[in-house]
């Protein structure tokens, strides 16, 4: 996929993530922001072609949702790449 797939995937990813205590990450300056502010960080890598990550976005929203005193964020491999 190139950059603009990339950006609507994460668009669509943001949405879905955001009301559930998920911060998606946009891209690697702000991965690298975020991890330096935040002593406890859990990060899960997905990406829209792999059924496993799709499984555990719903895993990843519940221990988000039961763990307020951890940050979790969620980052598109893609996006990462194709948007430094």
């Amino acid at each position: 996929p190139g950059r603009r797939q990339a950006k609507l995937l994460l668009r669509k990813q943001r949405i879905t993530m955001q009301h559930k205590g998920v911060t998606v990450v946009e891209n690697q300056g702000q991965l690298k922001e975020l991890l330096q502010t935040n002593a406890k960080a859990v990060l899960n890598f997905w990406a829209d072609w792999c059924e496993p990550a799709k499984q555990m976005n719903a895993v990843f929203a519940e221990l988000a949702k039961s763990t307020p005193e951890v940050a979790f964020y969620q980052a598109s491999c893609i996006s990462l790449i194709l948007v430094p």
